[in-house]
């Protein structure tokens, strides 16, 4: 096998490389959920890259057979710990595919350790016996780990027992890039009691809707101001079908309770059926999917994590390098 190495550091700047991450990960839907999943472009990959974070390109990482781009991995510290998430190039083989992982999981060690991780590494294992919990599996080897339901996969089957959601003194409407402070604000305190939880600035809500296919909703209060926001998707999956996916939805904590996430949920499930699709799909955090359940929305595939002590993870042992353009 040619020589394997790690660049880091990458800033979003190549557009060979966004062609080759983009093929990545979509040749990875395509074996894990074709119906409901669709190819990622180069112009998505390029804007994970807008941050204000200057960390992020830091906690990102991709491996090199040779010249050719094998796999990638972010490592990063949320609030009660280090994740990791882990992709690799699907045309190799099982095997080739599981060297490739290790090798990545051995960089996602070393840089949860830079970040003042010195217990466990939670890694994304995706949706439940799909192929990147496989490969992530097999390149773990006999490692320990513990294996968490983290979320669900769930698609919208439209029952006629759908909860109908009414809310008095607040307005819903079009959001645009002026609310993207808003946004962000709402984002961080709705999500900032998660443990992979990472904050949005402002430049992290423009990214998202910079984006063609991305539309929200705002709630304001009696006094404009914006205390809930949904971001949908529109996509065409693998297989063809029209794919409308409710991206995030959030609602400021001191205004929970009332209904409005609910509310969020039914004008964006209303938009995506007016505007036309085949199915609407929503990724929920675990513990929430009873509500989408009143909804409407029914369970496809459960999403796992393996929780993996530091310590079993071999240290890397391949060069690294750092990205210049």
């Amino acid at each position: 096998m040619a020589w394997l190495r790690i660049v880091v550091g990458y800033d979003g700047s190549d557009d060979a490389i966004n062609e080759d991450i983009a093929r990545i990960l979509s040749v990875r839907s395509e074996l894990e959920e074709p119906e409901l999943w669709w190819r990622v472009s180069s112009d998505e990959v390029r804007a994970w890259f807008v941050s204000e974070d200057p960390e992020k390109a830091r906690s990102f990482a991709m491996l090199f057979e040779g010249s050719r781009l094998v796999g990638l991995a972010w490592s990063f510290r949320g609030r009660e710990g280090c994740y990791a998430s882990i992709d690799v190039d699907a045309s190799r083989g099982m095997e080739v595919a599981s060297l490739y992982a290790k090798n990545l999981l051995a960089w996602a060690r070393a840089r949860a350790e830079e970040l003042g991780c010195r217990s466990v590494l939670s890694v994304n294992a995706g949706l439940e016996f799909g192929y990147r919990y496989l490969v992530i599996s097999r390149a773990l080897g006999d490692a320990p780990r513990v294996i968490e339901w983290s979320g669900t996969l769930m698609k919208f089957v439209n029952p006629a027992s759908v909860l109908r959601v009414v809310v008095e003194g607040f307005r819903v409407r079009e959001g645009s890039l002026a609310d993207s402070e808003a946004i962000a604000r709402v984002f961080n305190r709705a999500f900032s009691r998660y443990p992979w939880f990472t904050p949005w600035g402002r430049s992290d809500v423009e990214r998202h809707l910079k984006l063609e296919s991305t539309r929200t909703f705002v709630i304001e209060d009696s006094r404009g101001n914006v205390v809930g926001f949904s971001m949908i998707v529109l996509r065409t999956s693998i297989k063809g079908k029209r794919v409308g996916y409710l991206d995030v939805i959030a609602v400021d904590p001191s205004y929970q309770g009332r209904g409005l996430g609910k509310f969020l949920v039914q004008r964006s499930v209303e938009e995506l059926k007016r505007v036309g699709v085949d199915e609407i799909v929503l990724d929920s955090v675990r513990g929430v999917e009873g509500l989408y359940q009143k909804l409407g929305f029914t369970y496809v595939r459960r999403y796992l994590r393996f929780v993996v002590p530091l310590r079993a993870i071999p240290a890397i042992n391949v060069g690294i390098s750092r990205w210049r353009a």
